[in-house]
């Protein structure tokens, strides 16, 4: 990848965020501003403020491994550091497929292309492809084989996060059940009248609550779904936007 794809990614990424109201839209992501700034704006959904979790967010976001050391003098001190240095890194790791377009009555097709490069990657990542079709509906893939090459699909076209969204674990489900065990403990103890009882609901509390703040931070390197807009029903609408094309066709 190059920086500019790296910062592409970032841009896209931030876009939703403002979408959801998750980021301000200002400053915007661009190379000279600093990681702080960048930060600041509230990405708190996909990264963290602290820089240990900017590193982890990122390899897994690229899907490289990067240490830590590397990291820390990249993007550290926040306030002097810039985006450049950050996406001048990841670009030193990371890949980006390729989708070179095919060859049809002497006509070039960059959606043909697309559709057969995503169609390599559901084979990689151990998808049954042989009986996949450009027509074949987007919606029987959205929670078998689609999650696994998200991560590719958005730095070969960060766009397509315009027309889907990945949807992770609820974390809520996870507050709610720490939530629930406080609650059901505090009961028990006002019950019993016993010092004990009237301590143990704050320790379960606590140690549900560091369970579900650790495991909020440990992002999944996949969503479990990916959620699509009307606009895409099919394999060859999904070519389509990747190929970022108009005009064209993918006849399957």
């Amino acid at each position: 990848m190059t920086p500019d794809e790296v910062l592409a990614v970032l841009a896209e990424f931030r876009r939703v965020q403002v979408e959801h109201g998750d980021a301000l839209a200002d400053p915007p992501v661009a190379f000279e501003n600093t990681i702080a700034d960048w930060d600041d704006a509230g990405l708190n959904e996909y990264f963290t403020t602290r820089w240990r979790g900017i590193a982890g967010c990122m390899n897994r976001l690229f899907e490289i491994d990067i240490p830590l050391a590397e990291w820390r003098a990249a993007i550290q001190p926040a306030r002097s550091k810039t985006l450049r240095s950050l996406c001048e890194l990841v670009s030193s790791h990371a890949t980006v497929p390729v989708s070179m377009p095919m060859k049809f009555f002497g006509r070039e097709c960059a959606e043909a292309g697309a559709f057969l490069t995503l169609r390599g990657m559901l084979q990689e990542a151990g998808a049954d492809v042989s009986r996949l079709a450009p027509s074949t509906a987007i919606s029987a893939a959205a929670r078998t084989s689609l999650p696994y090459v998200f991560l590719p699909l958005i730095r070969q076209a960060p766009s397509v996060l315009r027309f889907c969204r990945p949807i992770y674990p609820s974390d809520a489900a996870h507050m709610a059940g720490g939530v629930f065990l406080g609650i059901a403990s505090l009961v028990l103890g006002l019950l019993s009248f016993l010092i004990w009882w009237l301590v143990f609901p704050f320790v379960i509390t606590l140690g549900a609550f560091s369970w579900v703040y650790r495991d909020s931070n440990r992002r999944q390197e996949r969503p479990m779904e990916i959620w699509f807009d009307d606009s895409l029903v099919s394999f060859g609408d999904l070519a389509r936007r990747t190929a970022n094309t108009s005009g064209a066709s993918v006849n399957g």
